[in-house]
């Protein structure tokens, strides 16, 4: 046995291939270890005194000499391989791959950097446990894998060894002085090294070297290995402290979950808590949970979506699904590999296939969920990741439903994700029928809101709660007894009482347009304010004016010809026929064209009243346009008429106002203010309201209210068309509760007390 951990390195990863002497894997002619460590004895190179024998070529070699040996340029060719090798290794222990796969990448570079036979890389859990081979390369090759007292000798050994924490190189069936140490029952020669992680050693690295290389050789090998194993250690830090981070991640994500599905005890918010933060703490893609007994089983919630369409055929086949798995009392897990045909009852693969081609789920399980019973409190105090032994230690045999848990993508069923799935089962069983529960008790509703009443009333909350509802009580009594003017609200606008709308009586071109752009153009009734043209109409007179000459021209030529003596009978009733037929058509086209010329007439627009065009901009909004017969063109205002206020009452309030003109003999009060002037109120009086309701804006079914005011009280140039006022009508007293509220009494009213 060699050991050479006492000596320090300070090699780089990028020096560890100087390391090795020369690989046993070198040919034929470099000749034995021991031959060339004679060479290399003649040759004056020897150790570095640190235990890395390295190979120093002669000068010829780093000259590019082309005289130098055949084995100096092996022997380079051969360390820039492990160079190669060492560098792989160190790159890989900076990724993120799996553990497996660095072992696996680990092991096979190793080996072949030292050109040995074979190795094994041994991992313990903790101190108290054994060790465990992880990975091995040709292990199998040796006595060990069918001598079981070689098998316990190498044990010993390699206990002893992880024990010290030290790199020790084995001779070839080496025994120790103390049986209890173990030996090396192999005819390699083993060379040893630990794998530390956080000063603790978890493992070892096992390399099966081929016999025969001398003590500087086999030092060269333990420290290369040595260098080897920092690197292992360093990768199985991080991977240690991502798998912290990891777990970390999943105690929170548990935390939510446990949260959730315990902070209601509403079975359908329970529901939709399981199926949502369940998710989260399983990573898959979707989990939905059904709850009920037999066919009464429903899906209650998905992850994902806030409603369910249960008409679906996915759904559909969901529930049939559940319903048969939860029949057979047995969880169901589907990856299309482990869960086969020929392992499933007919019952269940008569519905799950079905369901599998419409959700195309590569990992599918069913589990059936039991109402959970009370157990000794005392008995689960430690409430771990592995919690699911709460609600499985007192789980009775009544199912309350079924968890589903899919994945749509990847399908690899795993320890780590059956054990996520059974923590949230248990939890959920727990949770689901406490609530479940809860539910069931007759009138919970009502004890609730007895409970929160009475609540109000012990301890220290009673004079709180007679406080409060003395004044609840008074402010009560106020809001009902309390007299207060009661009004109702309206928007409308100013107009004049005589105003006149001048129309279109026939459609045409706007040609000519006699008033001004100002809105300030005074007319007298019959004054021509605007001429259009009409083409069509000119020539529609025209036409029937020649089809008029048309026709007393046959009429003309058939008389002439009836008065001729030779005519028959025939003939003449013939031309009989047609001079009527000309005169009665002569008649019509006659009519028409007074119609005609009656509406060519209409083009020329005239004031139907004496007073003032307020339109503004009238030129540019008429001129040279199309308009049609019945289109309004302009407005007229008597310059001394009176103004009043139009206003929109909805229709939900026309009832009070029709009650207040019940019982009020003089007229109702109204007060108003402009838009324009908001900060000022004028008052006036109802002086007309419509028989008849309509929409006449954006408010609704409204009826027209007019108001009439002293005209007096407004600036002259304040009167103005369309001026938008917002008004409260005074109708009577009532109290105050009923002034405030009104609107949401009568809402109640039309919504629910029709109802009753």
């Amino acid at each position: 046995m060699a050991n050479d951990s006492s000596q320090s390195d300070s090699s780089t990863p990028a020096d560890a291939a100087d390391m090795v002497f020369v690989p046993p894997s070198a040919p034929a002619n470099t000749g034995t270890a021991s031959e060339r460590e004679r060479r290399k004895n003649r040759t004056g190179h020897s150790s570095s005194g640190q235990g890395n024998q390295r190979i120093d070529k002669p000068s010829s070699s780093v000259s590019g000499d082309p005289k130098s040996s055949p084995d100096d340029k092996l022997v380079d060719q051969t360390k820039q391989q492990i160079r190669q090798l060492v560098t792989e290794i160190s790159e890989l222990a900076r990724t993120e791959c799996s553990v497996q796969d660095f072992y696996q990448g680990f092991l096979t570079r190793t080996t072949g950097a030292l050109a040995s036979d074979g190795g094994a890389i041994w991992i313990r859990e903790s101190n108290q446990q054994p060790l465990k081979i992880h990975y091995h390369i040709n292990l199998k090759q040796t006595v060990l894998a069918s001598d079981t007292a070689a098998q316990k000798k190498h044990s010993d050994l390699l206990k002893r060894i992880v024990d010290a924490g030290e790199p020790e190189v084995i001779a070839p069936y080496a025994e120790s002085s103390d049986p209890s140490h173990g030996g090396n029952p192999t005819d390699k020669l083993l060379i040893f090294g630990p794998i530390v992680v956080n000063h603790e050693v978890i493992g070892l690295v096992e390399i099966l070297q081929r016999p025969g290389a001398g003590p500087t050789t086999q030092r060269g090998y333990l420290r290369f290995l040595m260098q080897m194993c920092e690197l292992a250690s360093e990768f199985l830090t991080n991977e240690k402290i991502r798998s912290f981070h990891a777990q970390q991640s999943m105690w929170g994500k548990f935390d939510q979950f446990v949260q959730a599905v315990y902070g209601s005890l509403d079975a359908s918010k329970t529901a939709f808590s399981v199926a949502n933060e369940g998710r989260r703490v399983i990573d898959c893609d979707r989990v939905t949970v059904l709850l009920g007994r037999g066919n009464s089983m429903k899906v209650r919630s998905i992850s994902g979506l806030d409603s369910i369409e249960r008409r679906s055929d996915q759904v559909k086949h969901l529930t049939r699904l559940g319903r048969a798995v939860v029949k057979g009392r047995s969880a169901l897990w589907y990856d299309g590999v482990s869960a086969t045909d020929e392992n499933l009852p007919p019952q269940i693969q008569a519905k799950l296939h079905p369901y599998i081609d419409r959700s195309h789920s590569k990992l599918l399980a069913v589990i059936p969920l039991f109402a959970a019973v009370p157990t000794d409190p005392d008995s689960n105090l430690d409430l771990g990741f592995e919690a699911n032994v709460v609600g499985r230690s007192g789980r009775s045999d009544q199912p309350i439903g079924a968890l589903v848990v899919e994945r749509l993508k990847d399908g690899t069923l795993t320890e780590d994700f059956k054990k996520r799935v059974e923590a949230v089962v248990g939890h959920s069983e727990v949770a689901l029928t406490n609530a479940i529960e809860h539910n069931a008790i007759f009138l919970m509703p009502l004890w609730k809101a007895i409970g929160k009443v009475m609540s109000a009333f012990q301890g220290g909350n009673l004079l709180k709660t007679m406080f409060v509802s003395g004044i609840a009580l008074a402010m009560g009594l106020c809001l009902c007894w309390i007299p207060w003017p009661f009004s109702l609200a309206a928007k409308g606008a100013l107009i004049p009482e005589v105003q006149s709308e001048v129309y279109a009586q026939s459609a045409g071109v706007m040609e000519e347009l006699f008033v001004s752009d100002q809105g300030d153009t005074p007319v007298t009734q019959g004054q021509v304010l605007a001429r259009m043209s009409n083409n069509d109409l000119a020539v529609a007179i025209e036409n029937l004016r020649n089809s008029i000459v048309e026709a007393e021209t046959r009429q003309a030529i058939n008389e002439s010809l009836r008065a001729q003596d030779d005519l028959s009978e025939y003939e003449r009733q013939t031309i009989e026929i047609e001079i009527e037929q000309a005169r009665q058509e002569k008649i019509g086209l006659r009519e028409e064209l007074k119609l005609r010329v009656i509406e060519n007439k209409h083009l020329e627009v005239v004031a139907p009243a004496t007073g003032i065009v307020v339109n503004w901009q009238a030129r540019q909004n008429l001129i040279n346009r199309p308009v049609e017969r019945g289109q309004n063109l302009m407005t007229i205002v008597d310059p001394n008429s009176n103004w009043l206020l139009e206003l929109e009452l909805p229709e939900r309030r026309l009832g009070h106002l029709m009650d207040a003109l019940t019982k009020s003999r003089e007229p109702l009060q109204v007060t108003f203010a402009m838009a324009s002037m908001p900060s000022k109120e004028f008052s006036g009086q109802l002086h007309l309201v419509d028989h008849q309701l309509d929409v006449h804006s954006d408010q609704g079914n409204t009826c027209l209210v007019r108001v009439a005011f002293d005209n007096s009280d407004l600036e002259p140039e304040m009167l103005r068309t369309g001026t938008r006022v917002n008004a409260s009508i005074a109708c009577g007293t009532c109290s105050i509760g009923y002034a405030m509220f009104h609107e949401v009494i009568e809402t109640v009213q039309a919504k629910w007390m029709l109802w009753f």
